[in-house]
């Protein structure tokens, strides 16, 4: 391997962010940065928010895929779609890792020095997604939120967060859930690590 060609997160981050605020189809959409996911069992590099919510996850150059197994599991609970993007270094071993409904692309460091995005696959929807750990990303007060629309809030007011996000699980339809977890992410003010797109 090349050592000027191999590229670090740092490198395709920042590519990938410049990249997705060129190319996004709707100025509601946001870029989080190292967003939990259920409770800290994982982080995603980048997620995308619009109507759906796409999981962005680099693996550099650098990196190892020591974590990916684990990052399969859990990112199958949350994300609408997922796609991986790494360097040359371990786009072999990735191709025989992820499941068939993760989409895969490179960033490589041409001689002359310019980046290049190749899509190699496409995502597919994930059928594996779940309200309880997608409602895990809300904060209480916007749990308490959707449960007012069926009154249900003040039953709920005092209890834990856990309490909250299985209630949300158990009484509303996971698209509902889903959505309003959607909606909340994009309204959030002042939160560290978000990108506007427009």
């Amino acid at each position: 391997m090349n050592s000027e060609l191999s590229l670090n997160d740092r490198d395709i981050r920042s590519f990938l962010i410049k990249r997705l605020s060129q190319t996004s189809q709707s100025a509601a959409s946001i870029l989080i940065e190292e967003l939990d996911l259920c409770v800290g069992e994982a982080r995603v590099d980048l997620a995308l928010v619009n109507g759906n919510i796409l999981g962005i996850e680099i693996k550099s150059d650098c990196d190892n895929l020591e974590r990916l197994p684990k990052q399969i599991e859990v990112y199958a609970k949350v994300f609408d779609q997922v796609e991986i993007v790494s360097g040359f270094k371990l786009f072999d071993q990735i191709l025989g890792i992820v499941p068939d409904w993760w989409g895969i692309a490179t960033v490589t460091r041409l001689r002359q020095g310019k980046l290049q995005y190749r899509k190699f696959r496409s995502c597919k929807k994930n059928f594996y997604k779940d309200p309880f750990s997608t409602a895990q990303l809300l904060w209480k007060r916007e749990a308490l939120d959707l449960l007012k629309t069926k009154s249900l809030d003040t039953k709920f007011k005092n209890k834990t967060r856990d309490v909250l996000w299985n209630a949300l699980a158990e009484n509303f339809p996971k698209t509902d859930v889903f959505n309003h977890v959607n909606l909340c992410l994009k309204s959030r003010k002042e939160w560290r690590f978000v990108h506007q797109l427009e």
